[in-house]
């Protein structure tokens, strides 16, 4: 499945190799530090893609990689765990990892086998370029993450982490979520650095109340609580958010931008 090639993103095969490069800063396979998760934005890679790629061109993508992603659409499961078969992108298949998937699963039991929460979702499949491209390897368990309840969340932390634990070799966790919405840049980029803040400090709880709170339209922020929480478990010392900008600053309108934000765990 691949349904936003050619639309948000390049859909031959050469074209996005040399993009997404571009945006990795020209970093190899097998390059880059070990870290325990970072967040990546998710929009039309003509927005978005710069940002993005400052995180991934940085970071070793191991084998084994777990993508939460919001659901924007509403359908399926609270919890849905892609069951299975590979997705498909312009460089190739990306496989999924049936074994990570499942140890998730029976870690967490609110985490349902779903395919409709992910079949008109874009966040999870904008990342798996920049996986792929980073490491042709890698094998992905992705989850679409839709429940506000924060106990939930808080247990979607602790199974993450557990099943990290477990693995037999190196897990990367990705959150893929864009930050404020339809305002105007200086106003985004304001709200952003609100959320950041709680981000840098490695704060889920605080950055879940400050998004709310202050009215911060930062799409994954579920998502990213659950990988901050899972990433603290697992002795995270800091977050670093390597890039921050809005689309205001990639030709589009600066009256009305969506913000966007690289942050590296580790």
């Amino acid at each position: 499945m691949a349904r936003f090639a050619g639309s948000w993103y390049e859909g031959r095969g050469d074209r996005l190799t040399a993009q997404v490069e571009g945006f990795c800063g020209g970093a190899r396979p097998g390059e880059g530090e070990q870290v325990l998760g970072l967040v990546a934005p998710h929009a039309g890679y003509r927005w978005s893609g710069a940002v993005a790629g400052s995180a991934y061109g940085r970071v070793r993508v191991p084998d084994r990689v777990i993508v939460l992603c919001p659901n924007h659409t509403g359908a399926g499961a609270r919890f849905s765990l892609w069951p299975g078969g590979p997705w498909e992108t312009p460089l190739g298949p990306v496989e999924v990892d049936e074994a990570l998937t499942r140890s998730l699963g029976a870690e967490f039991p609110e985490a349902q086998e779903d395919e409709e929460a992910h079949r008109d979702e874009h966040s999870g499949e904008l990342q798996l370029p920049f996986i792929r491209h980073r490491n042709p390897a890698a094998r992905v368990a992705m989850v679409c993450v839709g429940a506000r309840d924060r106990r939930a969340l808080d247990r979607l932390g602790e199974a993450l982490a557990r099943v990290v634990e477990a693995s037999a070799g190196e897990v990367l966790l990705v959150a893929s979520s864009d930050m404020n919405h339809h305002e105007p840049h200086e106003l985004t980029m304001a709200k952003d650095e609100r959320a950041l803040d709680r981000l840098r400090a490695l704060d889920a709880e605080g950055l879940y109340r400050r998004v709310q709170e202050e009215d911060i339209s930062m799409c994954g922020i579920l998502p990213t609580y659950g990988m901050v929480g899972a990433a603290c478990r697992l002795g995270a010392r800091e977050a670093e958010v390597v890039d921050h900008r809005t689309s205001g600053d990639f030709g589009g309108p600066r009256d009305r931008v969506v913000g966007y934000a690289a942050v590296v765990v580790r």
